[in-house]
C-alpha cells in the first residue's frame, strides 16, 4: 500500500494539488490532506507533483526515498509506504516608489501601515520590504497639502494615498505613490 500525504507551510494556494505518475491521476485539498490508500503489486511507482509558482517543493517517505516534486516507491511485498509532499509558501518583496510631478515639497513623505513607519525622499525614490509572508498589507502615505497622491501597484492594486496589497507567496510588488503638485491662484484686486 502507498499513501500519499501533502503538507502546506504557510499560505495555502487557491487550488488544489494535481498528481500524475504510476499511480494515476489525482488532487488532494489546497490546504493538505491525505490521499485514498494505493493497493498495489510490489515493484516501482513514481508519483509526480504538478509545481505551484511561490511554493518549493519536497518529498521524503518512510522507506527512505526522497526528492523535489517527485519520488519512485520501490513497494516490497506486503509492505505500507506513506510519502508526504510538503509545499513551502516562499516569501515575497513589496517595493515602495515615490515619484513627485512638479515642484518637490521641503519634508519627505512619511508613510505609516502594516510595514511600519518610514520615510522616503521629498524628491522621490524607493524602500523595498523583502522577506514577507504572503497576506494583505496596507500602507498609507500621510498626505501633504498642495500635492494630489495617487498608487498604483504592477499587481493591479489601485489608491489615492492608501493601498492594501495582496502579497501572494513569492511574489514581488511594486507599488508606485505618484504626487502632483496642485496649481496655485493668484488673485489681482484691484480698489
Amino acid at each position: 500500500t502507498i499513501n500519499i500525504v501533502k503538507t502546506v507551510v504557510g499560505q495555502a494556494p487557491p487550488a488544489d494539488w494535481a498528481f500524475t505518475g504510476d499511480l494515476g491521476e489525482f488532487t488532494l485539498p489546497a490546504a493538505g490532506g491525505a490521499s485514498d490508500p494505493f493497493t498495489k503489486p510490489a515493484g516501482d511507482y513514481t508519483v509526480n507533483e504538478t509545481a505551484k509558482p511561490g511554493y518549493t517543493q519536497a518529498v521524503s517517505c518512510d522507506t527512505g526515498e526522497s526528492g523535489v516534486g517527485s519520488v519512485t516507491v520501490s513497494l516490497q511485498p506486503g509492505e505500507t509506504v506513506t510519502c508526504t509532499f510538503t509545499n513551502t509558501a516562499q516569501a515575497g518583496t513589496i517595493n515602495i516608489v515615490k515619484t513627485v510631478v512638479g515642484q518637490v515639497p521641503p519634508a519627505d513623505w512619511g508613510y505609516t501601515g502594516d510595514l511600519g513607519g518610514f520615510t522616503i525622499a521629498a524628491a522621490g525614490g524607493s524602500k523595498p520590504f523583502t522577506g514577507l509572508a504572503a497576506g494583505d498589507y496596507t500602507v498609507t502615505e500621510t498626505a501633504k497639502p498642495g500635492y494630489t497622491p495617487v498608487v498604483v501597484c504592477e499587481s493591479g492594486e489601485t489608491g489615492t494615498g492608501s493601498v492594501t496589497i495582496s502579497l501572494q507567496p513569492g511574489e514581488n510588488v511594486t507599488c508606485t505613490f505618484t504626487n502632483t503638485a496642485q496649481p496655485g491662484t493668484i488673485n489681482i484686486v484691484k480698489t
